[in-house]
């Protein structure tokens, strides 16, 4: 169980260098589920329009 410390929004986000790829906040799916199961209330991720994406369709 996650207990609430502070009483403004948390941001959670991954930043991790990937070998091929210019995105490094958030990079995959799989950094957004675990985000995302941290119980947060904003998940930070690169939505930039550049090429590098690991991932392509949704």
């Amino acid at each position: 169980m996650t207990f609430r410390q502070v009483d403004v929004p948390v941001i959670g986000l991954i930043k991790r260098d990937i070998p091929g790829s210019a995105i490094c906040i958030t990079p995959t799916l799989d950094e957004v589920k675990a985000i995302v199961s941290a119980n947060v209330d904003i998940v930070a991720l690169d939505v930039t329009n550049r090429e590098g994406r690991l991932e392509s369709g949704s």
